[in-house]
């Protein structure tokens, strides 16, 4: 607040705003996002323990979800507790894979049973990223654009979908 206070011209003004902003949507997220570093409690964020719970009931009626965050660290902090919570080691799909390691994921999602849940970072998708094996989609933090999150629905609204899905916001 105090570099808001202080700002001198319109550009430093906004960029204060934008950093609170961030700051703000990564202590929602979960505060270990924000402070980087602990370890991810499922307690210490409703945001999280909102997850898990639709994750439990996901699991219970055999179905898939993929997860959208628009933050790497975050992605690695679900991936974190999704596996202290159900022993199942979820997908990350995110721009610092190979494209070999992508279709491969992509792959595995798509025809195993054993890989439940997908995080993606939002920007990671690309063009032609099909995810028909998802009913559920879950966008964990909001992107600034309503736009690009409906582009990450969209990824499990394609050719070949069988299934209703259902979207959690």
């Amino acid at each position: 607040m105090k570099k808001l206070y202080d700002a001198d011209d319109e550009a430093s003004r906004n960029g204060a705003i934008f950093r609170i902003l961030t700051a703000l949507k990564q202590i929602c997220n979960h505060p270990v996002h924000y402070a980087k570093h602990g370890t991810p409690k499922i307690e210490s964020s409703g945001k999280a323990e909102r997850m898990i719970e639709i994750l439990e009931d996901i699991l219970d009626v055999n179905e898939k979800a993929v997860i959208f965050t628009q933050y790497k660290e975050m992605g690695d902090l679900m991936v974190e507790m999704i596996y202290t919570k159900f022993g199942i080691a979820p997908l990350f799909f995110n721009g610092e894979l190979s494209r070999t390691k992508r279709d491969l994921m992509v792959n595995e999602f798509q025809t195993k049973h054993s890989k439940p849940f997908m995080i993606l970072t939002i920007k990671a998708g690309g063009t032609g990223l099909n995810l028909t094996a998802a009913n559920h989609v879950i966008h964990y933090d909001l992107w600034w654009n309503p736009a690009v999150e409906d582009q990450g629905t969209d990824r499990t609204f394609r050719i070949g979908q069988d299934k209703n899905v259902i979207v959690h916001r």
